[in-house]
């Protein structure tokens, strides 16, 4: 007999953060990061923000990578990763310009936000007074919503990091990409 959940390939999912032994960068005003504060929906009003090498004493001395850490909710990168994610990500991430001193950087808002997060089988802690979710302490994802997934939001964290799949983060460890950390959330097998 022919049974359908051996063939299945595994799915793994992650946060993607930016690996601080890498350099951040920064805007030249103070509160200037919050130009990327994302929430998963696309921006009508951006204006192209140079960014800096940060100049604060732990980032001194740090190489430079090709991901350009600002805040959690947004994805800066070189020319160089732009190109070889560009073909994959044009239904997912509206794509904004910034640039620093040597080169053009190319800003990810990640648009596309799926509902697929499992909430019988996810640990959520909530907040006594609303019941709103306050953190997610163990991820549980509807495996039929993932299909073709490669990054992507959730509605319950769109403020915050997206979340790609084994295809992103095989993507950039083949091509050498420096400046991304995946943090391993949840798989199925």
């Amino acid at each position: 007999m022919y049974n359908n959940e051996e063939n299945r390939t595994a799915i793994k999912l992650y946060q993607l953060l930016s690996d601080h032994t890498y350099r951040a960068f920064e805007t030249k005003e103070k509160n200037g990061y919050k130009a990327f504060c994302f929430k998963g929906e696309p921006l009508s009003n951006w204006t192209e923000v140079e960014l800096y090498p940060s100049s604060h004493q732990t980032e001194k001395g740090k190489s430079i990578g090709d991901v350009y850490p600002v805040e959690v909710s947004a994805v800066v990168v070189n020319e160089r990763c732009f190109n070889i994610i560009k073909p994959y990500i044009q239904d997912a991430a509206q794509v904004l310009s910034a640039k620093s001193k040597k080169q053009k950087l190319f800003v990810l808002n990640v648009t596309e936000v799926r509902d697929c997060l499992d909430y019988e089988n996810s640990k959520l802690k909530r907040f006594s007074s609303s019941g709103r979710i306050m953190r997610i302490e163990k991820y549980a994802f509807h495996r039929e919503m993932l299909s073709n997934a490669f990054i992507f939001k959730i509605p319950e964290e769109v403020h915050t990091h997206p979340y790609v799949t084994d295809s992103f983060k095989n993507l950039m460890e083949q091509n050498g990409i420096k400046g991304f950390k995946f943090v391993l959330v949840w798989q199925d097998e």
